[in-house]
């Protein structure tokens, strides 16, 4: 497997670049969620310019060249030392430093090396502006799964008896896509319990200029629609080796609901499909997305085709 694992090091400023690698990446999540042996893994820093402050050192000195170097011999090392833990299981592993737009850098790094999932690793300590901003990016255009890493959640992870709560909108596109990333992940199918939910919901628009009966009528509609999909994919699921799923039928807002679902099943992974079948739908997939993706305090697979 090809993987591309993101690291903004400017997230830590831990002086020792052993411990800055392991505060910056949780390597053990990583091998516990995908298969590292024999994979090949790419780790990326994305330097980001800073054109107007460059300009101004630049009148002054020749500070920013120097500057320059130092980051870049900073990220070096610490690439570095992610590298050696990655190497502990058994992957064959490469660093990359470029300079550019973040988002657009890594998708274009991940297309270089034909990635089949990317990584991005969030910092022990805090979120930062990188993550939120680039990862919204990333999780919505990116050309493969995306994985975002949060901290804690670590006890199944040694037994395998993880907790996923699975997103689905009603489209054969993403349950396709779901059934293709959860074939990425390490996840013991006889183990591993998933909570299949799909979310019915009634736009405030839609309902607040339709007659009441017509709106309970259209929502019933669309439970007993929900009911079928579900059980449908659970079937799929199952005839993919998960034998272990809960059907969940909701009706609200979709990320309130998976976010709720993810918290009462005290999952410690959420899977969720990055598109739906139509434009709208689609559009409508990528907000619930993001939303899903900034809020989830657990590692977050947003799946693709």
């Amino acid at each position: 497997m090809n993987i591309l694992v993101a690291i903004d090091v400017a997230q830590s400023t831990n002086k020792d670049e052993a411990k800055a690698a392991k505060e910056l990446v949780e390597v053990e999540k990583v091998a516990a969620l995908l298969p590292l042996d024999q994979s090949q893994v790419t780790l990326l820093y994305v330097k980001e310019e800073l054109p107007s402050f460059e300009q101004v050192l630049k009148a002054q000195a020749d500070f920013p060249e120097d500057l320059s170097h130092v980051v870049e011999r900073r990220a070096a090392k610490i690439l570095d030392a992610v590298k050696k833990n990655f190497e502990k299981f058994g992957a064959s592993v490469k660093c990359e430093i470029v300079s550019g737009p973040p988002a657009q850098m890594i998708e274009t790094v991940g297309k270089d090396n034909q990635a089949q999932v990317v990584v991005l690793a969030q910092s022990k300590h805090h979120d930062s502006l990188f993550l939120s901003r680039v990862s919204h990016h990333v999780a919505r255009h990116s050309p493969v799964s995306v994985l975002l890493l949060r901290p804690g959640k670590e006890a199944a992870f040694a037994t395998n008896e993880r907790s996923v709560t699975v997103g689905l909108d009603g489209s054969s596109q993403c349950l396709e896509s779901i059934g293709k990333a959860l074939n990425l992940l390490a996840i013991d199918r006889e183990k591993a319990q998933l909570h299949l939910t799909y979310v019915v919901n009634v736009s405030k628009i839609i309902a607040s200029v339709t007659p009441f009966s017509f709106v309970t009528a259209m929502q019933e509609n669309m439970m007993m629609e929900g009911e079928v999909y579900l059980a449908s994919a659970q079937k799929h699921l199952a005839d993919a080796g998960f034998k272990k799923t809960t059907l969940n039928l909701k009706a609200g807002r979709p990320d309130a609901e998976i976010l709720k679902l993810a918290h009462e099943k005290s999952s410690d992974l959420i899977v969720i499909g990055a598109q739906g079948g139509g434009a709208i739908k689609h559009f409508l997939m990528g907000h619930i997305c993001e939303r899903v993706v900034s809020q989830a305090p657990v590692s977050t697979v947003v799946a693709r085709q």
